[in-house]
């Protein structure tokens, strides 16, 4: 009977180890500069004051937006 348990406990703590650090990476680093100035072109738009801060705003939502987590908010 304990041996089940001891099992169960085990196997329930190395999943979740597992699953930690699978949601724990971090995402890659960008440069701001350099992705505004894209972003700007893109939208044929020049860099004004604000543009920069907003589009990384935007970035880094949409990062914690779509990073595997399933369940976790």
């Amino acid at each position: 009977m304990y041996k089940w348990i001891a099992t169960a406990v085990g196997t329930v703590s190395l999943l979740m180890l597992v699953l930690a650090q699978y949601w724990s990476f971090m995402p890659d680093v960008f440069n701001v500069q350099h992705r505004a100035v894209e972003e700007a072109k893109k939208l044929n738009v020049e860099v004004v004051t604000g543009f920069t801060t907003t589009h990384t705003l935007i970035e880094v939502t949409n990062t914690l937006l779509h990073k595997p987590r399933w369940v976790l908010v």
